[in-house]
């Protein structure tokens, strides 16, 4: 038998360490996990079952679920990973245990984030998002620093953000100011929000129309948006292409329209003067709130700021009669929210929707997938796949309807 133990350095920097923590704390199951570990090396189903312990009942994922939890988790220097390896070469188990900085910082962060998050009823996760976002830095990250600029400052645009914070597309941004909007952290107003696409497209002189690949696999639209920029002179958003084509659903236009831009047959521009743009984001009460209850402990923390008492913390939380209650509270608001737990079979979808569009006559695919918390080209491609649908166009809208 061969013991490996892997343990990555924590990092100095207060802005390093933050990052680091914001991407320990933005799910409940993940701080659940964090709380649930000690200085033994435990195995995923131990994990499991200890978190079981606590709450004795209600939902829990499968152990994949805290095996994935345990290595990121040690990706961020919290964890330590031990593997013991067979002489055959076979791991015969991985174990997970606090690193000094997981009991240092971890487990107070954690505790402080679920108290927050219960007393506020609140998902992390709606506050931060996922760790599972493009480029090199993460969501939880990114809108811990966007609460802390507005915190600062009375108002800032898109434009100041992306360049504070240092992301590269106004999209990542957007998405950010969107979500935090979304639960009342923020006020939010911009012309990339609304109605009209930011961004216009026109065709590059030369190209082929001939020579464009299917997008999306939407090869009539594909078809249609190509013979259009083709044949007209002047650039165009997806929102006023939806309208000229009279086909509902912008925000696939702007898919292909990416695709065409990526094939190099379309070039974009922004209608927005240049370091000028349109927007106002303000922050709300709410978000206040967030950032001097939670961020500013962590930075306090992460600065090795009255440590002691912080330890003291988390030792009287987990022995306090309200820590399961915490947690099963946490997992809870978690889950109501999290994508992949709610996520749904394409066949369970379809029945879900059918049941819907009976039980509220005459909804539209916006409103369904709203209800549903899902896309609205997803929707509408379940719509299509149902039988017994009935169609009514009423001004701009097709509302749906199942005959029983």
């Amino acid at each position: 038998m061969q013991k490996i133990i892997e343990e990555k350095p924590f990092p100095s920097k207060l802005e390093d360490r933050l990052a680091s923590v914001a991407n320990a704390i933005n799910t409940e199951l993940k701080i659940a996990t964090l709380l649930h570990l000690d200085d033994t090396p435990r195995e995923a189903s131990e994990i499991r079952q200890r978190v079981r312990e606590t709450i004795e009942r209600g939902y829990l994922p499968k152990t994949e679920t805290f095996m994935a939890y345990g290595n990121t988790l040690h990706d961020i220097a919290l964890v330590a990973k031990e593997t013991v390896v067979r002489d055959t070469g076979e791991v015969a188990h991985v174990g997970y245990s606090l690193t000094e900085a997981g009991k240092r910082y971890g487990l107070p962060a954690s505790a402080i984030s679920l108290e927050y998050s219960v007393g506020n009823d609140i998902s992390l996760f709606q506050i931060l998002g996922s760790t599972a976002s493009k480029g090199d830095s993460r969501a939880p990250d990114n809108r811990m620093k966007i609460l802390e600029e507005l915190r600062k400052k009375r108002e800032l645009r898109e434009a100041d953000l992306t360049d504070v914070i240092g992301l590269n597309s106004y999209y990542v941004i957007q998405g950010h100011l969107i979500a935090l909007a979304k639960i009342g952290f923020i006020a939010y107003e911009s012309i990339g929000a609304k109605s009209k696409g930011k961004f216009t497209y026109g065709w590059i002189r030369g190209r082929s129309p001939n020579d464009v690949r299917t997008i999306v696999g939407h090869a009539t639209l594909t078809r249609r948006i190509v013979d259009y920029l083709a044949h007209h002179d002047t650039a165009i958003d997806c929102n006023t292409l939806s309208e000229v084509l009279e086909y509902k659903y912008p925000n696939i236009i702007s898919q292909i329209l990416s695709g065409l831009e990526k094939q190099g047959f379309v070039k974009r521009a922004s209608p927005w003067i240049s370091r000028e743009i349109k927007s106002s984001v303000r922050i709300l009460d709410k978000g206040k709130e967030f950032h001097d209850e939670i961020y500013l402990q962590l930075v306090e923390l992460l600065s090795d700021h009255s440590l002691d008492g912080y330890q003291e913390k988390v030792l009287a939380f987990r022995e306090s009669e309200q820590f399961s209650d915490n947690i099963i509270g946490g997992i809870e608001l978690y889950r109501s929210v999290s994508p992949n737990i709610n996520r749904k079979s394409s066949s369970e979808r379809k029945e879900q929707i059918k049941h819907l569009i009976i039980n509220n006559h005459g909804l539209t695919s916006g409103e369904i997938a709203e209800k549903l918390h899902i896309s609205t080209a997803s929707a509408y491609e379940y719509i299509t796949q149902l039988s017994g649908i009935r169609k009514e166009k009423e001004e701009h809208e097709i509302r749906y309807y199942i005959d029983e």
